[in-house]
Order: C-alpha cells, then sequence, then structure tokens
C-alpha cells in the first residue's frame, strides 16, 4: 500500500513492501503521485520489477566482503594489509547486517567507537576506505545498481598536522659523530 504526504510544496509518494526496498518519489501533484504508485504496486505485483532486488536485499555485508577479498583485494598490490582491514570489519557487528539496511548513522556509530577505542584518524580513514570501495564496486560492477554508498555522508575526522620540527646543522653533526660503528 502506498502512502502520501506533502513535503514542501510536492507530494511525496512511498511505497513499502516486504522483501523489497522502500521505493519514493515526489511529484507536484497528488495526482501525479497516486498514478505513479499504483504504476510501481503493479509491476511489483506483476513481477515485473527484477527477482535480483529482492535478493539483494538479503545479501549481508560480510558475503561482500568475502567476495570483495576474493574477487579485488587479491589482485592489489599490498593486498595482505587490505586482506587485514577486511578480517577487521569481518569480526565487526556490522558485518551481519543486510547491505540494504547499512546507514550513514551505522557507520558515524562505528567511527565513534573506534575514536574511543584511541584509533588514530588515519586509521579510520583507511579502514573506511575498504568499505566504500566495497560499496563501489558492488553497485557499479555486480548488480547492486540501487545501492548507495553510506560511508560518503560520514564525517571523517581530520588528520592532524605533520612534523614541523628539523634537524639544525650542529645537531646533524652531532648524530653524524655519535652514529659510529659499534660493533
Amino acid at each position: 500500500m502506498a502512502t502520501f504526504r506533502k513535503r514542501s510544496n510536492a507530494w511525496q509518494a512511498r511505497i513499502q513492501r516486504n522483501d523489497y526496498p522502500d521505493i519514493s518519489k515526489s511529484f507536484k501533484t497528488r495526482a501525479e503521485a497516486l498514478v505513479w504508485a499504483r504504476k510501481m504496486e503493479s509491476e511489483i505485483d506483476g513481477g515485473i520489477i527484477a527477482e535480483q532486488v529482492k535478493v539483494n536485499i538479503k545479501v549481508l555485508l560480510r558475503e561482500l566482503l568475502e567476495r570483495y577479498k576474493n574477487e579485488v583485494t587479491i589482485h592489489k598490490k599490498h593486498s595482505s594489509v587490505e586482506a587485514y582491514r577486511i578480517n577487521f570489519w569481518l569480526r565487526h557487528p556490522i558485518a551481519n547486517l543486510p547491505i540494504t539496511d547499512i546507514k550513514s548513522s551505522d557507520i558515524a556509530k562505528w567511527r565513534e567507537e573506534r575514536l574511543k577505542l584511541g584509533r588514530s584518524p588515519n586509521t579510520l580513514r583507511l579502514e573506511l576506505a575498504v568499505l566504500s570501495n566495497l560499496f563501489t564496486v558492488a553497485a557499479n560492477e555486480w548488480g547492486f545498481e540501487e545501492l548507495s554508498n553510506p560511508t560518503t555522508k560520514v564525517k571523517l575526522p581530520r588528520l592532524p598536522s605533520g612534523r614541523a620540527r628539523r634537524l639544525c646543522a650542529n645537531e646533524f653533526e652531532l648524530l653524524v659523530q655519535n652514529s659510529g660503528d659499534r660493533s
């Protein structure tokens, strides 16, 4: 059953069905929204909307992480480092969620947990980069066209500024003098 609501001079039609993602669209008039909702409901009932939508909903992040590790990571130069990060994600409770249920708020909660554990901002960025690329590959190459990337909406912590101190000339000379062969 479709629901309708008026939002800032536009009508939004929203269709919610079990085993299908929520579908919504905005229109200028309620009549247009009603026509669209009837059409979409009849396509769902008639099976015109791809069965793949139903399948994609039930895919867990864990399954995509494993596939990503086996199909994408193995071709990278430093695959062992990325595999380590994927294994981290596999141990996290978020891996047991269906991919369509993962929201930016879940990622933000993860970020706060990691910051409380004292992880560096760069560590968070690297771990999140794996998840972000997974969502991109899934949407572009694995047939999950309707999948949005929740990581793009999460604000990352700022990286600290780099080191600014340099050795003075006399410090360099002392370092060279004291670094003689001690074997």
